[in-house]
């Protein structure tokens, strides 16, 4: 009795086995097949942006110690704080 329970184990394995020997074959033959497409480019990819062209002001922009002295004298941590306070960097250099 022992060796037609054994016998019927085993085909179940052997069939089960099969199975997944078939789909692993088969999902190997997809993966090769979907790596050897060609890439060619898709109807539905959209056009690459055109990057816009970047103007120079006319007036140099820089820093003058007066303003890294303002932002240095205000406490940034303070709960109190206003930023109503501007800098005109034309007036202070």
């Amino acid at each position: 009795m022992k060796t037609l329970r054994l016998l019927a184990r085993s085909k179940r394995l052997l069939g089960v086995n099969t199975l997944l020997a078939g789909l692993s074959v088969g999902l190997s033959f997809y993966i090769v097949w979907e790596m050897t497409a060609p890439l060619g480019p898709s109807i539905d990819t959209p056009p690459a942006p055109v990057s816009a062209a970047v103007v120079e002001p006319d007036i140099p922009l820089r820093a003058t110690p007066a303003i890294y002295a303002s932002i240095g004298s205000r406490n940034l941590f303070s709960p109190t704080r206003t930023d109503t306070q501007k800098v005109d960097p034309g007036r202070c250099g």
